[in-house]
């Protein structure tokens, strides 16, 4: 391999820049640092050697929104000093202007990236779709250039200013075509004959054509001051040029060649720079970097969730899971066969961020805003972890990522700072240092010295949009919802001997009222048992409320749980052959020969799943009943209870021994597959 010292040098110098630019990512970005690694590792070879590119680098990013898919490459593109080589198109804006082609944003201010090594970012790609929610490909031609793109790193592109460029230049060219037909004579790009009329013709065109002022003046200049009068506009021969300079060594070649042509010479001249023109210009960028960034909400399905209080450790847990081939599954349903394989294997897969991300982000801008704040002021601003928490509680929406934090934080937080720093000139007193607390919806404001010593404190009501709604109400509908949400924790834990991270009696979402935030492991091997555990599981919340309350007083709200349990019985029956039969049934004969029509028989095995369920659920219910009491009777009072407490609950008042005991798994412990397996060979032994 021939390699010179210089191009290790520069090999060495870029690898370290790589390295720098890991660490300044992962300093700004939080939660994560492997999808950083990934991001940077695939760029290397693009940025080490980026002569050896012949098609373009494609870096695929896939995530929920807020979770820092577009601002990551953005900072790239900063830390590598690439701002010049940069272009990010917003596809969802170029999908709604769909007559507005991908080569319109391409002009002659391209030129520059010609093969270059550019960094291009197709931002919120899902929005240009091929194949819509129906399945029918769609007809759309502009988007045949972006995936050219994608594919070969060329693009053909027309300038902007072609049309008013051509017309303007036909319309001289016929005016210049009519003063030959009368008797003016043109002599090496020069007027011989007629130069009188020749300069009047240049005046009434100028005015009828709008040709450019100074090709009128400077003929009747230079006829005044007896110097040729040029056919051509010598204004023009710097465009001209641009067309044709690769026929040419240089400016003074091409200028010898116009003011060697005679009258129809020149005519035929003009007609080949309107055509040249006119034709496309390509753009070699084989040796771009392409970021295809887009958010999937079929691969996230719980990112259209809205409830603020849904677990981000749940949500994190379950985006971690999705896979490459959970991405082509969802891309094939919006793009074709042979785009998907344009788009490469180079998919990267954003996960949700967990509670610790939110955290450190909260921190994060609270750091850099106490820096400010001391730069600008002279003044240590300290944020007691109070704040922190009420930022958490009022600005995380987990499926929405980051940045409701930051409006939170500029909201609670920067809007605040104007009136505290207002308040500090009004007592005119030298405050040194700022500590920053929050209790009871009120910021409470401790100025001190610079010898620590407090010296005044101020208090500003805190306008809350989310915790308030999460105030324990102490109500019939939070009793009501305690008893339910109660019913389906007792019954779970007591199936699966799994506890849930938590149970919520007064949710932010007015829709939900509360909820038991399982940690099971059903979504991903569903089987026989653990179908019939979510069923009873499903169906415990009824049971708890008529249990505890009577028949006749229990409610609507338990509408959803009753529908999802009839759905999950008729799957059984239905499509995974868990009844009397091993075949698939369907309601009405469709024509596909893989399914039976379901008659009463399988009506009445699924009806027997729900009995068989609602009865287990009762037995569990009514033998552990002081646990359902005292659990709803904390509910009832407090807004939620976390795993520790739930446990606690359960070792003091379960009726089964194991879970006084306190013998709980996780979700990783509940199959045992493997140790049955290994079990059975012993024996074989």
């Amino acid at each position: 391999m021939k390699i010179t010292n210089k191009q290790k040098a520069d090999i060495e110098l870029k690898a370290n820049q790589l390295l720098k630019v890991k660490e300044e990512l992962k300093k700004e970005f939080f939660g994560i640092d492997e999808i950083i690694d990934q991001i940077v590792d695939s760029i290397e070879a693009w940025y080490l050697f980026p002569d050896s590119c012949f098609k373009p680098c494609i870096i695929n990013l896939w995530g929920m929104t807020g979770c820092g898919k577009t601002a990551v490459v953005k900072k790239i593109v900063e830390l590598l000093n690439y701002r010049q080589y940069f272009i990010n198109f917003d596809m969802g804006e170029f999908a709604a202007k769909s007559y507005n082609s991908f080569n319109n944003y391409f002009d002659e201010d391209a030129k520059h990236l010609d093969e270059k090594p550019v960094i291009i970012c197709l931002d919120e790609f899902q929005h240009i779709r091929t194949i819509d929610e129906n399945g029918t490909e769609k007809d759309q031609y502009d988007n045949r250039k972006v995936w050219e793109l994608i594919d070969t790193g060329y693009l053909e592109y027309y300038n902007h200013s072609r049309y008013g460029f051509c017309e303007g230049i036909n319309q001289l060219k016929i005016y210049l075509n009519t003063m030959l037909n009368r008797n003016i004579e043109v002599v090496n790009g020069i007027v011989t004959k007629g130069e009188d009329e020749f300069i009047k013709f240049l005046e009434e065109g100028r005015e009828k054509y709008n040709f450019r002022n100074d090709y009128y003046w400077k003929a009747k200049e230079n006829k005044r001051d007896k110097k040729p009068v040029y056919f051509i506009p010598r204004t023009y021969y710097s465009d001209f040029f641009d067309l044709v300079s690769s026929e040419f060594k240089d400016f003074f070649e091409f200028e010898g060649y116009i003011l060697s042509l005679n009258g129809k010479e020149s005519i035929k001249f003009l007609n080949k720079i309107i055509k040249l023109k006119e034709l496309p210009k390509s753009l070699n960028l084989r040796k771009s970097l392409i970021f295809i960034v887009g958010n999937l909400d079929e691969a996230y399905v719980m990112s259209h969730d809205m409830d603020p209080d849904e677990n981000p450790d749940v949500l994190h847990e379950f985006s971690s899971k999705i896979t490459l081939t959970n991405i082509k599954k969802v891309l094939r349903a919006r793009f074709r066969q042979e785009q998907i394989a344009r788009l490469g294997n180079n998919h990267i897969i954003y996960p949700a961020f967990n509670s610790a991300t939110f955290k450190a982000i909260i921190q994060h801008k609270l750091n850099k805003f106490s820096l400010l704040v001391k730069e600008k002021y002279d003044i240590d601003l300290e944020f007691d972890s109070s704040v922190n928490e009420i930022i958490f509680k009022e600005g995380v929406f987990p499926t929405l990522g980051a940045r409701p934090v930051f409006t939170t934080i500029n909201l609670l937080i920067e809007s605040n700072f104007t009136k505290i720093i207002g308040d500090i000139f009004k007592l005119k007193i030298d405050v040194e240092k700022i500590i920053w607390m929050y209790t009871d919806s009120k910021f409470i404001i401790e100025l001190l010295s610079k010898d620590n010593i407090k010296i005044h404190t101020l208090c500003y009501d805190v306008h809350l949009r989310l915790d308030n709604l999460r105030i324990s109400t102490n109500d019939d509908k939070q009793a009501l919802i305690a008893v339910h949400e109660s019913g389906h924790a007792i019954v779970s834990s007591l199936r699966t001997r799994i506890l849930p991270r938590e149970i919520i009696s007064v949710s932010a979402d007015s829709e939900i009222g509360g909820k038991s935030v399982g940690d099971l492991p059903f979504n991903n091997l569903p089987t026989k048992e653990t179908f019939l555990f979510c069923i009873e599981s499903l169906l415990s919340g009824y049971v708890a409320e008529r249990l505890i309350f009577g028949e006749n007083n229990t409610t609507a709200g338990v509408n959803n749980d009753i529908k999802r349990a009839t759905e999950l019985a008729s799957e059984m029956i239905q499509q995974y052959g868990m009844g009397k039969n091993r075949f698939r049934i369907g309601v009405n004969y469709s024509g596909e020969s893989d399914i039976v029509t379901m008659n009463k028989s399988h009506q009445e095995e699924v009806k027997s799943i729900l009995i068989t369920c609602e009865k287990t659920a009762e037995e569990i219910l009514q033998k552990n009943k002081v646990l359902l009491l005292k659990m709803a009777e904390y509910l009832s009072t407090h807004t939620k209870i976390e795993r520790a407490g739930i446990k606690e609950l359960f070792m003091k008042y379960a009726d089964e021994e194991w879970a006084r005991r306190g013998e709980f798994i996780t979700k990783e412990e509940f199959y045992g597959f493997k140790k049955m397996l290994s079990e059975q060979l012993s024996m074989l032994n």
